[in-house]
């Protein structure tokens, strides 16, 4: 994405994604979280949500319909490739949506079968 962003988009842009990562957590081993959080850190949220994706395509993971959401918001707010969210829908991928939940309902990911 061009153009001159202000300290609060980023902040904004980092909490979306470690929400995104905190909402899928339990899939992946604790290393796996913790080099996702430090790109985070290092202001590198779109490596970060592009790698997201990707170990969720490989752990062949159900992805709430509410994480997917979340995530295609983020892509187009940071000018990525619709690709990085379309691996959560299953296109060309192994990963499956669950249908989004009501707003107190359990938002847990779970490995694909």
């Amino acid at each position: 994405m061009t153009g001159s962003f202000d300290a609060s988009y980023y902040e904004d842009i980092r909490g979306r994604v470690r929400g995104v990562l905190i909402a899928v957590a339990e899939v992946f081993p604790a290393h796996q979280v913790d080099l996702v959080h430090e790109l985070i850190d290092a202001n590198e949220a779109g490596v970060a949500l592009e790698m997201l994706t990707e170990m969720l395509v490989e752990a062949g993971a159900t992805v709430d319909g509410e994480v997917v959401t979340q995530v295609e918001r983020l892509v187009h707010d940071m000018g990525l490739s619709p690709e990085v969210a379309n691996r959560l829908k299953g296109e060309g991928g192994n990963v499956t949506q669950e249908p989004n939940r009501s707003a107190g309902a359990d938002r847990r990911l779970h490995r694909g079968r």
